[in-house]
């Protein structure tokens, strides 16, 4: 009897454990998944952002020159999946040259004190003057950081039984990145709601002139590029 009172007790502590692992995978995993899904979002429409909001360059031609003017505007960003250069003994798995760039993983940076990341290319067009033909040209521009478990990574999409097959915990929830082997989060800043007016009142207000008052609406505004300027409505005793 003792050994079968034991025996339900340990069984007792055993369903605690697991299930405070699984309450504390799922605290974790919220606790990233802003990173996670920022990341994704600069992914996916982000850099379709960058292209649209940079303005093309002239060149202009040296003074008393009759050349045209050449014209230089992004077309293209892609990024591409961390990739490693193919192993000699990738033949000894099986595997075929390919496959063997494609199983670049964290734990592979975490060991070579590399960056876990992917190669960024942008697409350039050139024309001269008003011309509606021009000339491409594709140019690497290196490698960018990948963060774990996003779309771009490897391990995103993985069961946890995949996942410690690639030497990673089965709990693994990313949202950070890997530069020289290391961990490194980006730490978010709380900022005001953006396109969003605010009134405020603040008494530095008044040392700004005779009329001026300690009420104020503020208005963070941001582009589609999220670059922001925030504008301040003063209130005057002037109406």
């Amino acid at each position: 009897k003792p050994q079968k009172v034991e025996a339900e007790v340990f069984a007792e502590e055993g369903g605690l454990q697991a299930k405070t692992r699984h309450h504390g995978k799922g605290m974790l995993k919220q606790a990233v998944q802003n990173h996670v899904e920022s990341f994704n979002a600069f992914l996916d429409s982000g850099l379709d952002r960058i292209v649209e909001c940079m303005s093309p360059i002239e060149i202009e031609p040296w003074e008393g020159s009759e050349d045209p003017t050449i014209v230089v505007y992004l077309a293209e960003l892609t990024f591409a999946n961390p990739v490693n250069r193919p192993h000699k003994e990738s033949d000894k798995d099986g595997l075929s040259a390919i496959e063997a760039r494609q199983r670049w993983l964290p734990s592979d940076c975490r060991m070579a004190h590399s960056t876990y990341g992917g190669t960024l290319k942008a697409k350039f067009d050139c024309r001269l003057g008003n011309s509606s033909t021009g000339h491409s040209i594709d140019l690497d521009l290196g490698e960018m950081p990948v963060m774990i478990r996003s779309r771009k990574c490897n391990l995103y999409g993985l069961s946890p039984e995949e996942l410690v097959a690639c030497r990673e915990d089965c709990t693994e929830s990313g949202g950070y990145f890997l530069l020289h082997g290391l961990e490194r989060v980006i730490r978010l800043l709380v900022m005001p709601r953006s396109n969003f007016p605010m009134a405020v009142t603040r008494s530095s207000y008044q040392s700004r002139g005779k009329l001026y008052t300690p009420h104020a609406v503020l208005m963070r505004c941001m582009r589609p590029d999220s670059t922001t300027l925030t504008n301040c409505l003063h209130y005057c005793k002037d109406g």
